[in-house]
Formats: structure tokens, sequence, C-alpha cells
């Protein structure tokens, strides 16, 4: 019993031993069965990389798990080496084993799951430059992209590569200059257009066929000669253009010059008509219905008949127009010669010629008579002209004299309420008169004076004038015929509405439509003529010329 008692202990101090030596050595072992898995390169604990402070995200399925191990010191209680009964009744306890072994330590992994996990492939990487190396300089005429390209929307806004400029050669100072003649264009007369037959050059002045007051003279021209053409000028008619009231252009055309070179790669000077001793502007315009510009006062230079423009760089619509007057009336003159803004009616029939259309853009007070000494039209639009100035003598006894033969008078109302002891309007020995649809009212004297000449009344209306309507006589020491003839239908409020001093003399009246019956008075040879029915003639002439 003791010897059996004996071996017992014997085989449980030896099991003991083994325990012992199996429990130091067992984490050794456990990290050498685990070294391979760790990494196939590092076989101590320092040797291991330094564990990226900032936790990589879970779900990216190129995460590497590499375990760590750190050296911990903790006391293990082993159920197995706990005391046996026989232990507990020999009253020896099984003693507390203290391990020091490498604890495993491993970072964040994803979620175990079913589906297996792809392995990723490993890309190789640049190594990172030394620390002492400088960096590379930059390279001006490119840019390193570090972002994936990016496809435009469809809505983005496409921009365009600036084209590089045209190299430009430039007139020499004191190079002569040539002028072109008919045989270098292609004209179109009928259409109002010229066609140079050869591309422009420096050292010519282009000459318009169609009016030799136009002119382009280029100052530079690109240097490539491929890149320059012909030059073509068109006419373009004033009352074609989309223009404001109060732009009032000079003459019936306006001037579209082009060629197909390129805006900006040339420059030329350009001269277009005007009436003598006028100033004008110059406004441009890219096609009819554009904003008309002006252009600025230090490109343009008046030149007698021509006004000049200057350094211009593009071609497009050129109109010559008056400028704006200041605190002044405009009075259009031109027609044939184009026309003027003028701040009086005497300064606009002095400045036309004739055949020239005067139109009339407001009512006008007048300080002196008016003497129509030009072969013209003047149409009054309905204003009213008021003379403010008294007999002087017969050279400035009427609102409007001096009459030249072929004027014609229309669509003017003159009320001499303002004048003192005038005519309304004073024709001596002239002929082909015309006067259409007009109202003379309010006259100290005659309303019309008709002295040795031959004049048409069309719509005529007088009314308030001191003397009568309409005088016709030859007058003192005239010998030449004195005759009106009355067309349309004529209105009076005076008591004579046409009166002849002497009917002996050769003096006579065509009443067109009869509405006149006549009456001599005796003694002497006064003949006067009214109207037979003045009440409805009279409605019908005011409402015509109102």
């Amino acid at each position: 019993m003791f010897h059996s008692l004996k071996s017992r202990r014997k085989l449980f101090a030896i099991f003991s031993l083994f325990s012992f030596v199996f429990n130091i050595f067992q984490p050794a072992f456990l990290a050498l069965s685990l070294a391979p898995v760790i990494s196939p390169t590092l076989t101590h604990a320092e040797d291991l990389p330094p564990v990226d402070a900032s936790p990589e995200p879970t779900t990216s399925p190129s995460e590497s798990i590499v375990p760590s191990v750190e050296p911990t010191l903790h006391i293990e209680s082993d159920s197995s080496r706990e005391m046996t009964p026989d232990a507990e009744q020999s009253g020896s306890p099984s003693p507390d084993i203290i391990v020091v072994s490498p604890s495993l330590s491993i970072d964040p992994s994803p979620i175990a799951s079913d589906t297996p996990t792809p392995v990723p492939t490993t890309v190789p990487t640049n190594p990172p430059a030394p620390a002492d190396s400088s960096p590379a300089p930059p390279d001006s005429n490119s840019t390193i992209v570090t972002t994936d390209p990016q496809v435009a929307e469809s809505s983005a806004e496409l921009v365009s590569v600036e084209s590089q400029p045209i190299e430009k050669i430039t007139l020499a100072n004191g190079q002569p200059i040539l002028d072109t003649v008919n045989t270098d264009w292609n004209i179109d007369e009928a259409a109002g257009t010229a066609t140079t037959k050869e591309s422009v050059k420096l050292g010519i002045k282009y000459i318009f066929p169609l009016d030799n007051r136009v002119t382009v003279t280029f100052s530079s021209l690109p240097a490539d000669e491929s890149l320059r053409s012909p030059l073509k000028i068109v006419k373009v008619k004033v009352s074609d253009l989309n223009l404001a009231d109060s732009i009032k252009p000079y003459g019936e055309y306006a001037y579209d010059i082009t060629t197909s070179m390129t805006n900006g790669s040339f420059d030329y000077d350009l001269t277009l008509p005007k009436p003598d001793n006028q100033s004008v502007d110059i406004v441009y315009m890219e096609d009819q219905n554009s904003t008309p510009t002006t252009l600025a006062d230090s490109q343009t230079s008046q030149q007698g008949n021509t006004v000049k423009a200057s350094g211009i760089d593009h071609f497009t619509i050129f109109v010559v127009i008056n400028p704006p007057l200041s605190g002044a009336t405009c009075v259009l003159a031109g027609a044939t010669t184009g026309t003027g803004c003028y701040a009086t009616l005497q300064e606009a029939i002095d400045a036309s010629s004739n055949g020239d259309t005067i139109e009339i853009q407001s009512d006008l007070t007048v300080t002196q008579q008016v003497n129509v000494n030009k072969d013209v039209t003047i149409d009054g639009n309905g204003f009213t002209i008021s003379p403010s100035f008294a007999y002087t003598n017969n050279s400035n006894n009427a609102t409007f004299g001096g009459f030249v033969s072929g004027v014609t008078l229309k669509n003017i109302t003159i009320d001499g309420t303002l004048g003192t002891n005038l005519h309304g309007i004073n024709i001596y020995t002239v002929t082909n008169i015309l006067l259409d649809n007009i109202s003379v009212e309010n006259n100290d004297k005659a309303g019309v004076v008709v002295n040795g000449s031959i004049v048409t009344v069309n719509n005529i209306l007088t009314s308030g004038n001191g003397w009568y309507g309409i005088n016709v006589d030859q007058g003192s020491g005239v010998t030449t015929e004195a005759k009106l003839i009355i067309n349309g239908i004529s209105s009076h409020n005076e008591t004579a509405h046409i009166y002849i001093d002497d009917k002996t003399k050769t003096v006579s009246i065509v009443d067109t439509n009869n509405q006149y019956d006549n009456t001599d008075l005796h003694p002497g040879n006064v003949r006067i003529y009214n109207l037979i029915n003045p009440t409805s003639s009279n409605s019908s002439a005011r409402s015509r010329i109102n």
C-alpha cells in the first residue's frame, strides 16, 4: 500500500513537471506555428511594421489583415491543473502557473461572410522621393492632371480657341496713292453695286463708280496676300433702314462696304458725301435693322462736300446723318443734293439746290421775310409758320416772298397774328408757282398777292385776313400777265375772296370747278370773286388742311 502510493506520487510529480515545461514553451510553439501567416520575412516582433493609427474602412475588399504581437503579462488559471480529489484529500493544492507569452492582437477585420473575398492584386508603387531630393521644375507649357478626366455635360458651353492674330503690313509714309477708274470695277448700276476686279492693295484709292465722293483707301492690310479679297460697295436706300425718327440722314442713300477679309486684319480711311459747308455725323449699322452707332468726332473730319472717317477696322453700313441741334428747330433741305439739318428755313433754302425738297419738321417763327430764291419744294408737313416782324419795305412785306419760277409750297399754315402790316404770301413777276393745300390766316393785309405772275392754287384756304383772301393784279409798272388757276376745293371767310384791282389789264381767273361767282364794282374796274357756297367750302377745306 505504501509502495503503491509512493508510485502514484512519483507519476504525479513527473506529470506536473511535464505540464510545467509545456506551459512555459506553449507560447513559443504557438508563435512559431503562426509566423508564416504573419509574414514570411518577419521573425521578431520588433521587425513588424508600425500599425497606422487611423483605422482603414472595414468595407474595403483590398484591406490586408495583419496581426500584431504584443508581449503581455497575465496570469492564467488552467482548469486542467486544478487539484484532484486525491490532492484535496492530501491537502496539497495545485500551484498557479505564471505565464509570460506574446499575445496576438488582431486589427479590426470585415465581418465574416459566406461569400468568398477576392484576393486583391498587389499594384507596385513608386517609392517616395528621398527627403533631401529637390522637386522637379514646373513645366509652363503643360498641366499635370491628377484627377480623372471629366466629360462635359450636354449643356456645357464650348470655349473656342482664340485664332492667332493676322500679321499686317502698313502703308509707307510718302507712298504715292493711285486712283481707280471705272474699268477696275465690275459695275451693276441697276442694283447700285460695284466690286473691284482684283483683291485690294495698299497705295490705291478705291473710288466708287456710282458716286465719286465715296472712296476707300487702305492704310494696312494682311501681309499674306492670299487673305485679301475684292472690295464691294452697295448703295442702300435710307428708307430701307430701321432708323429712329430722331435720326435725320443726309441724302437718299447709305453705303454698305464689305470684303471677305477678317475684321481687324486691316485699316482704312473712308469718305462719304455731304452738303457743302455743312457739318455732319457718321453712324454705322451691322445690318439694316441693327441699332446705329455714331463714330467718334476724333475719327471724322469735314472736307467740303465730303466727310472723312479714319482708322476704320471693320466693314458695315455707313450712314451720313445731320447732328442733333441743341435748342434749335431742324429744317431738312435736300433730295438731289442730300439732306442737311438747319436751324432756320432761310438757311435751308440758301443751302439747297434747284429741285430739292425742304422738309419743315415743326412749327417755326420767322423774324424776317423768307425769300424762296431757289426752284425748290417746301413741304410744311402740316406745321405753322408765324412771322414776328413788321413791314419795313417791299422786300420785307410778307412771310414768304422773293420767289423764283418753279417753286412749290405745300401743306403749310401761315398765321400772321404776330406780324405787323404784312401779307401772307407775295408772288411777283414769276411763273409756274404752285400753292398746294395752303392755309393763310390773320394777316393785316392780303392773304396771297399774285402780281404779274402765273400761280396755281389747289385746296386753298384763307381766313381772317385784313384786305381780302387773294389779290390778283399786274401791279405798278408791271406788264406781264397775272393769272390765277384754281383747282380743288377752296375756302374763304373774308368779305372779298378774290380781288382784282383793274379788270382791264392782263389779268385772268381760271375757276376749274366753277366754285365762284364774280361781281364788278362801279364806278371803276374792280372785280370780286366770291364762293357760291362759302359755308360748305370753308368746312371742307379746313378739314383737309388740319
